[in-house]
């Protein structure tokens, strides 16, 4: 019988998540690790952000927040640069009321092109001043794991699912990873060199 350590997970999106919290749990508990992972409804990411009272508050362990500049209106340049703002500003919020690790996911999307990498720079940039807050390249998954098909057009028009199974895997081992590198103690080494 292991020690499995209990930790909560919450996420919030802006599209539908729910997919990536198997893998999470999965990861999570190949490493003892018992994860409570909860997921708000798609879409809600400020909202979520900005509640005392809301389902990612007063949790403990670690928020995720995965976020795509074009499902929060972002149609120029100028909109990616304040939306990331605000999504920083909300993050900001969030980290320094509830005083937990926060995770901030930009996830890609379909024809990835300059509103997206502004958006993605600025929210970066922004969230080197959040203390708590931590940046992860979504887009890493596809060079990491290389998922044969990434986007599902039909089941995003459907029910807000960007992504096919296989890029839900590669985004949850990716968050997992790091979620588990958070949870490490770092080891105590000493070198001596006795010539």
């Amino acid at each position: 019988m292991s020690d499995s350590i209990g930790y909560p997970v919450r996420m919030a999106a802006t599209f539908t998540a729910d997919p990536l919290s198997r893998y999470l749990e999965k990861w999570l508990s190949a490493f003892d690790v018992a994860a409570d992972v909860a997921v708000a409804p798609g879409g809600q990411v400020l909202q979520q952000l900005l509640d005392p009272a809301g389902m990612m508050s007063r949790h403990g362990g670690v928020a995720v927040v995965l976020v795509r500049a074009a499902d929060l209106c972002a149609d120029s340049l100028a909109r990616a640069r304040a939306t990331a703002r605000e999504v920083a500003a909300a993050v900001g919020d969030f980290s320094g009321r509830e005083g937990i690790r926060t995770l901030v996911v930009t996830c890609p999307v379909m024809g990835d092109g300059d509103i997206e990498e502004v958006f993605r720079d600025e929210l970066k940039d922004q969230l080197l001043e959040v203390p708590g807050a931590e940046w992860l390249d979504g887009g890493d998954a596809i060079s990491l794991y290389r998922p044969e098909r990434i986007f599902d057009e039909e089941a995003s028009l459907a029910a807000a699912l960007p992504y096919t199974e296989e890029m839900f895997a590669a985004l949850g081992t990716m968050v997992a990873r790091r979620l588990l590198a958070g949870l490490r103690r770092p080891a105590k080494v000493i070198a001596v060199d006795a010539d």
